[in-house]
């Protein structure tokens, strides 16, 4: 029996269907791409971090799992260490989280247009589809692994292939490496399978050892290493689920806050992509799924228990912050469960074209929107710095003090980041964080820093680098030693950012 509804209309040919999503997705993550490269000299944030860690292969660096930190640092040693590796990593993510996209909806909707509509309608949900274009980066992994989990789920219950097991292991091992809270989409997926019968003989079949075999195997070295820093790694992940006012207001008031943050990011992720797609098709709507839809039935209650167990989670552990991003991996399965529930034979052309022809026009508009980003505003920021900066002066004023081979210690990761993509052979050590220990080297001590932590005044530091103590003890350095370079034309205060540095002799 086909545990997977078989579709009972044409299909257009393979090739076809898979070009009409394949040539339009290429073409905007290569747009995407070629705006990044027109402030290539910089990097944002999380791409610092990722150059940072690269420094050094590790089983753990921070808060966040190693994967994405591997891919970067093997695409650094195949194109170099730059923005036009850490922008080749990225776009094959996407491109990889679209191919995975498009293939479960094709499992799961019988008719393969609409399954290409419903593949594309993340563009729908703008807070994912902007940041993930722009600057996520170990949520895009998640994206993928969580799609890549729901595809070998549904290829499993419907054709039970053995590789289908071993490459459910492998994307589990991929999600618990991109992302800690990948348990959670994991969790309601597995429990989703559980609750039908069809799916629940599948994944109790003795080759779900294959599943468990090779998610132990890949994840094992990283979950001993989370062991050893579980401590410090706790009280990082606490700060991101726990407001500041956290310790001014009780449990309940804190859970409350949390249920709101839920409730609120939920609406604004799913509200606009079911109105939109209800809407248009509001003649094709199946309310009841048959018996044999348990793709259906299964990403329905994938959905409700995932929802379900977030605010399980927010009720349980207290927490008041819940970020949007946190919702986005489940939000990429939405449109396949709103798509498959609707009847292919009622869907009217008209509204089918329509509903193409948004998704093409909101494509279009965030090509439009990062070109002005980038076009007009690379070089003003509402922060500390602008998304293009200029260390080429700061570099060479280090090199020229300090060789070309300099031990860098740092705060700001967007310093540490830059200075090590201007001087490749730096050691960069961050103060940012508390889990990456990296092995300093020889070579003299610089210190970089921003003049906001010495509220604008050249006096080192210290008290932020107690870290790396027993490399640079405190010790008095003249207001001369201390050097100021312009790194971008607009600062906090509309002035240019600067950095401060001094070696120490």
């Amino acid at each position: 029996m086909l545990l997977l509804r078989r579709p009972s209309i044409r299909w257009p040919a393979p090739r076809t269907a898979a070009a009409g999503f394949a040539l339009p997705v290429g073409m905007l993550l290569v747009a995407f791409a070629g705006l990044r490269m027109l402030y290539a000299g910089s990097v944002e944030p999380d791409e610092s971090d990722l150059i940072i860690f690269s420094q050094q292969l590790a089983w753990g660096y921070s808060e966040q799992p190693p994967l994405y930190s591997w891919l970067c640092a093997a695409a650094f040693e195949l194109f170099g260490t730059g923005v036009a590796a850490l922008t080749a990593v990225r776009t094959a993510i996407l491109a990889l989280t679209a191919a995975f996209l498009l293939a479960a909806a094709r499992l799961a909707i019988p008719d393969r247009r609409l399954a290409t509509l419903a593949a594309a309608s993340t563009l729908l949900v703008p807070s994912l589809a902007w940041h993930a274009l722009t600057y996520l980066t170990h949520s895009i992994l998640v994206f993928l692994a969580g799609i890549a989990c729901v595809y070998f789920v549904l290829r499993i219950v419907r054709d039970g292939r053995t590789r289908d097991y071993i490459g459910l292991g492998i994307a589990c091992a991929a999600g618990a490496l991109s992302k800690y809270n990948f348990a959670f989409f994991a969790f309601a997926l597995a429990a989703a399978a559980a609750t039908l019968a069809p799916a629940r003989r599948r994944l109790l079949d003795p080759r779900l050892a294959l599943t468990v075999a090779t998610f132990g195997l890949l994840v094992a070295p990283h979950a001993l290493w989370l062991y050893e820093h579980r401590a410090i790694l706790r009280d990082e992940l606490l700060l991101k689920v726990t407001h500041t006012r956290a310790v001014e207001i009780g449990r309940l008031a804190r859970s409350a806050i949390g249920v709101r943050e839920v409730a609120t990011n939920s609406l604004l992720a799913a509200g606009p992509l079911a109105l939109v797609v209800l809407a248009t098709f509001r003649a094709a709507r199946r309310r009841i799924a048959t018996d044999d839809d348990v793709a259906v039935r299964l990403l329905g209650r994938f959905l409700a228990i995932a929802l379900a167990l977030m605010f399980a989670m927010v009720l349980a552990a207290g927490w008041d912050r819940f970020h949007e991003r946190w919702l986005m991996p489940f939000t990429l399965v939405l449109p396949l469960w709103l798509f498959a529930r609707l009847d292919p034979d009622a869907v009217d052309e008209r509204a089918r074209r329509r509903y193409g022809l948004l998704l093409a026009a909101l494509a279009v508009a965030y090509l439009i929107v990062r070109t002005v980003q980038v076009a007009a505003f690379a070089d003003r920021t509402s922060g500390q710095y602008p998304l293009r900066l200029d260390f080429s002066d700061l570099a060479n004023a280090i090199v020229a003090e300090a060789g070309d081979t300099p031990l860098i210690l740092v705060k700001q990761r967007e310093v540490g980041g830059n200075l090590k993509l201007a001087i490749p052979g730096a050691r960069v050590l961050s103060c940012y964080g508390n889990l990456h220990d990296l092995p300093p080297t020889g070579g003299p001590i610089v210190i970089a820093w921003n003049p906001v932590i010495s509220n604008g005044r050249p006096e080192v530091p210290w008290s932020w680098i107690q870290r790396y103590w027993h490399l640079a003890w405190p010790h008095y350095v003249p207001p001369e030693a201390v050097r100021t370079f312009p790194v971008a034309k607009s600062g906090p205060n509309g002035q240019p950012a600067t950095v401060m540095f001094t070696v120490l002799k």
